[in-house]
C-alpha cells in the first residue's frame, strides 16, 4: 500500500469512529447497526492526556465514551478520576466489567444516557477535563452545553474536529498531521461568548 493510500485509509477510519460515537451519543443508532465500534487508539489517548496535562486532581469526562478505555487509561497514567457518558448499553456493560477487572470501580464510572439528557448536567459540571470525539453536526450542540454547564476552569480537548466558533489554545497534530487534537480553555470561551466574540473556527 502506498503512503498516500495509507493516509487516506487512516482518515476514513478516524471519521468512521467519530461518526459511530456521535450516532450513539445522540440516540441515532439504527436498530441493526452496520458498523463496528472502533475504539480510540492508545496513541491518541496518550496525546490527549499530555495535551490536557491531566493530573491526579482532575475529573475527566468522556462524552460518547464507548467501553470507557480513555477513562481507564487516564486513571492508569495520571490517577485522574473518570466519568463516561454512553448510550449503548452493551458498551457500558463491557466497560463496567473491564473497570471491575482493573480494580477501578472507585475511580471510573460509566453512565448509559445521552449527553443532552437532564441527568447529564451534573456530570458535565463535575468535570475538570472533557474529551470529545464527535462529528461537526454534534460538536455545536455539545459546545453550547459546555458553555452553560461546565466549570469555567475546565479544559476541553476535541479529537479530529474543532469546536465551531471556539478559539483553541493549542492544536496538536496527530498521525503525522493527518488529524489534530484541539485544546480549549473553557474560561476563554465563556469570556468570548459574553463579549460576543465568536472566535476562530480553526481546522
Amino acid at each position: 500500500m502506498s503512503q498516500e493510500n495509507a493516509e487516506e485509509v487512516g482518515k476514513n477510519v478516524t471519521k468512521l469512529q467519530a461518526a459511530f460515537r456521535g450516532m450513539i451519543a445522540r440516540r441515532r443508532m439504527p436498530e441493526k447497526p452496520k458498523t463496528v465500534y472502533v475504539p480510540t487508539s492508545l496513541e491518541a489517548i496518550d496525546s490527549f492526556l499530555k495535551l490536557a496535562q491531566v493530573h491526579s486532581k482532575d475529573v475527566v469526562l468522556d462524552i460518547g465514551c464507548g467501553d470507557g478505555r480513555v477513562l481507564r487509561e487516564a486513571w492508569k497514567q495520571s490517577h485522574a478520576r473518570g466519568i463516561g457518558i454512553e448510550l449503548d448499553q452493551k458498551l457500558v456493560d463491557q466497560g463496567k466489567s473491564d473497570i471491575v477487572e482493573d480494580d477501578m470501580a472507585n475511580a471510573v464510572s460509566l453512565h448509559c444516557m445521552s449527553f443532552n439528557d437532564p441527568e447529564a448536567v451534573a456530570l458535565i459540571h463535575a468535570a475538570s477535563v472533557v474529551f470529545l470525539f464527535m462529528l461537526p453536526e454534534l460538536t455545536a450542540e455539545i459546545a453550547q452545553l459546555l458553555l452553560k454547564h461546565a466549570q469555567p476552569t475546565a479544559r476541553v480537548v476535541s479529537f479530529i474536529f474543532s469546536l465551531p466558533n471556539w478559539t483553541p489554545d493549542a492544536i496538536q497534530p496527530h498521525q503525522e498531521g493527518i488529524s489534530n487534537l484541539y485544546l480549549y480553555s473553557l474560561r476563554k470561551q465563556k469570556m468570548n461568548a459574553a463579549d460576543g466574540d465568536v472566535g476562530s473556527d480553526a481546522r
